[in-house]
């Protein structure tokens, strides 16, 4: 008796879950062909959703004239397209200017839905890491700290609570 009953409630507890799993995959976002190595993913109060790869994925001129791979930050509208700002690869505003050299540490929405980005350890051309505020509207930076020299280690996983305190793992 208690072998029949273990098997309809198994049964039934099956057919619940299952009856549950309505979703349905419609494809990448903005589109299949975006591929890459995604570390951080932030979607901000209009919808933009903001991604940035862990490796390389981009170049940009340095002052010697040669070229040098870089991160970017790609922001995409709700629709698809791209921001009038994407893909940003040096950071700048608030009265410096940064490019992305270091690895993208993870990135989230502050308590205004400006984007927190967290870059890692630092490379042959800057000293690393760095955490960034940035303006989630025009893609501007409205702050940073040199995470190294307050933490003398590399952020991940940014989160900020109601009150506008930022917590990291390190």
């Amino acid at each position: 008796m208690f072998k029949k009953f273990l098997f309809v409630f198994s049964f039934v507890v099956i057919l619940a879950s299952l009856s549950y799993a309505q979703w349905t995959y419609v494809g990448g976002f903005p589109n299949e062909d975006l591929k890459g190595n995604n570390h951080a993913l932030a979607v901000d109060p209009d919808g933009k959703v903001w991604v940035s790869d862990y490796y390389n994925v981009d170049s940009v001129l340095k002052a010697d004239g040669t070229w040098g791979k870089c991160r970017n930050i790609r922001v995409f509208n709700a629709d698809g397209s791209q921001a009038s700002f994407s893909p940003i690869k040096v950071i700048s505003g608030a009265g410096f200017q940064d490019t992305l050299w270091n690895s993208t540490k993870g990135m989230t929405c502050d308590e205004n839905g400006n984007i927190i980005f967290a870059t890692g350890w630092w490379t042959k051309f800057v000293k690393g890491p760095w955490m960034y505020r940035l303006n989630y509207k025009t893609g501007e930076c409205m702050g940073g700290i040199d995470m190294f020299s307050t933490l003398n280690t590399s952020p991940t996983a940014p989160a900020v609570d109601d009150m506008g305190n930022i917590y990291c793992r390190s």
